[in-house]
């Protein structure tokens, strides 16, 4: 294969070019140069220099020698291939993209003036940011896989955060820097009276939310250099052993409509108590989910995100009873619904509102201001009193965290009496 040189006095004009890439057609190369020093036009002409046999369809002459000008942009932009490039930050804060353009080395680019996206962003009004929130909620719901009760504990938060915003700036004018004051936010709600506990749920709600502003928007999160606030202490809500008795033998005693609601009750209050089963788990328990025969209990879909967390729990002889005296009734009624608890007058699965009800009467009649997740507290509590491993324990609870599982631990003063009986310094 031949190659086609440059003449002296053409490679001589154009001395101060630049090879810059080649291009492949057919049986020839095309080198590609550009010249070094810029132009002030807005098009660059760049030379094409053909190599291989003269006269198989390259372009130019022979009196050319095989060179070619082609105009071509002066600043070509190549587009990423999933669109436009996501925004990132600069340490000034300006705009860079992840995937830079190829440079064309002696092509001037333009520059263009960075745009900052907190300065776009502040100049959403309330309505704007609510509109947003709402899309950051199909998000978290339909990509993230947030369960349905996370997903609706969302807007309270937001709400609060909304009535900051529209107190401080009013109704449809931009929110400008108070959109970034999330101390100022914080102190509007420690003047309303609200507690830590409150402030500290509400805190981690809009850190999410301004998280996901980050991600898809590349703006700045303010909560990345404070620190939440903080959670006075509070002791374990598990009831003592004596309250937990006295809490069965009132939904026992209770005077029901008919049996059925007073065996019925009586199962979920036992299965709360025995095996430490939420709210969401006990109302969409599943009728093949207990098994009787083999002794076990599955949960299907606890609390976490993806779907929820699987777990099986031994069932214990006195709950044991207690369900397959409901089991015996819940034929009699002839439900064969695919909840476990059901209602005698619906023939179906019991809602949240039963469940407050029977929470409520049970607590009148026994005198112990107790609720369903305080049932769940008793019940790691009497785990871990018992000797059962603290890892044991957070499995059976379905917790992620061991360290969760402490938290639910409550001493007794009996607890406390009994370990000091053999406390000596004498051994």
């Amino acid at each position: 294969m031949g190659t086609r040189r440059t003449p002296r006095h053409d490679r001589k004009s154009h001395g101060k070019d630049e090879v810059t890439g080649s291009i492949p057609v057919g049986g020839s190369t095309w080198l590609i140069q550009a010249p070094k020093s810029p132009s002030a036009s807005s098009r660059k002409a760049v030379a094409v220099t053909t190599t291989g046999a003269p006269g198989r369809g390259q372009p130019g002459s022979p009196g050319r020698a095989g060179r070619e000008r082609i105009p071509i942009p002066s600043s070509p932009m190549i587009p990423h291939k999933a669109g436009r490039p996501r925004p990132q930050f600069s340490p000034g804060g300006a705009i860079r993209s992840r995937t830079s353009p190829p440079s064309t080395r002696g092509t001037p680019t333009p520059r263009r003036a960075p745009v900052r996206p907190d300065a776009i962003v502040a100049q959403w009004t309330a309505d704007d940011l609510t509109r947003v929130f709402r899309t950051y909620l199909d998000h978290v719901r339909d990509v993230d896989g947030w369960s349905l009760e996370t997903v609706r504990s969302q807007p309270t938060a937001f709400g609060n955060f909304r009535r900051f915003l529209l107190e401080t700036v009013g109704p449809g004018v931009p929110l400008g820097r108070h959109l970034f004051e999330i101390e100022e936010w914080i102190r509007w709600n420690r003047l309303a009276g609200r507690g830590g506990h409150t402030l500290n749920t509400y805190w981690r709600r809009i850190r999410s939310f301004f998280r996901w502003l980050d991600r898809q928007y590349g703006l700045p999160n303010p909560f990345d250099a404070l620190r939440p606030p903080a959670v006075p202490a509070r002791l374990p809500k598990a009831r003592s052993p004596e309250e937990c008795l006295r809490i069965l033998e009132a939904t026992e005693h209770y005077p029901w409509p008919d049996a059925f609601e007073r065996v019925r009750n009586l199962a979920v209050v036992a299965t709360a108590l025995y095996a430490g089963l939420r709210r969401k788990e006990l109302v969409g328990l599943k009728f093949l989910d207990v098994d009787l025969d083999d002794g076990a209990l599955r949960v299907v879909g606890g609390k976490g995100r993806g779907g929820g967390k699987d777990r099986i729990i031994p069932i214990a002889p006195d709950l044991g009873h207690h369900l397959d005296t409901y089991l015996r009734h819940r034929r009699q009624q002839g439900i064969v619904a695919p909840e476990f608890f059901c209602s005698r007058q619906t023939k179906r699965g019991i809602s949240m509102m039963t469940l407050r009800r029977i929470v409520l009467a049970v607590r009148r009649a026994s005198g112990v201001p107790f609720s369903l997740h305080s049932l769940r507290h008793s019940f790691v509590t009497q785990l871990l009193r018992s000797g059962v491993p603290l890892h044991t324990a957070s499995a059976l609870a379905g917790h992620n965290q061991i360290t969760t599982t402490a938290g639910y631990l409550k001493v007794f003063d009996e607890d406390k009496i009994q370990a000091m009986r053999g406390f000596s310094f004498n051994g």
